[in-house]
């Protein structure tokens, strides 16, 4: 996995490290999460997303793949439709509003716009909204997988960016 990957998607984007796979006692990659990566290297991949699988003027990931992540469909806002009823704190509240929902390991946070938000273990996060232009990159290490106040302040945070971002081409 670590070889198509890196072929693929590290090497096309323009990564300047080789990032770190998790491997089970088989020594076989984790496929669900496990990848540790440079600040700029995950911002990379960040920027990857934001402009719609595309990065130094070559498609690297298929574009109907980061839109059906994106913005979702049917059948993945039906089987989290439930997560929006009345005191359910699924996921801290990512699930908070009816339509947002968890697909290709991203939690979308505004089906509307297409916000997303990739998260890792211990506070590793990617947030992108493309109509804002706006993708921020967060590396750090909680106590915990999930520290809910910890995971509410970065929300907020990129809440507050996204009510002052102005979009622009990059």
């Amino acid at each position: 996995m670590g070889e198509v990957v890196s072929d693929l998607i590290w090497q096309p984007m323009g990564a300047q490290q080789d990032a770190d796979l998790m491997l089970d006692k088989r020594q076989i990659p984790f496929y669900s999460g496990g990848m540790s990566a440079t600040l700029r290297d995950a911002a990379r991949f960040g920027l990857l997303w934001l402009n719609g699988g595309a990065s130094n003027g070559k498609q690297i990931l298929p574009a109907v793949f980061v839109h059906a992540t994106r913005f979702g469909d049917d059948a993945a806002i039906e089987a989290f439709k439930n997560s929006a009823a009345p005191g359910n704190k699924h996921f801290f509240g990512l699930m908070a509003s009816p339509g947002n929902m968890y697909k290709n390991q991203t939690w979308n946070l505004d089906e509307k716009r297409g916000t997303v938000l990739m998260y890792g273990a211990a506070g590793q996060m990617i947030f992108i909204d493309p109509p804002a232009q706006l993708m921020c990159t967060v590396l750090s290490q909680w106590p915990g997988s999930f520290v809910p106040d910890r995971v509410q302040g970065w929300l907020n945070a990129f809440a507050a960016l996204q009510a002052h971002s102005v979009p622009h081409t990059l």
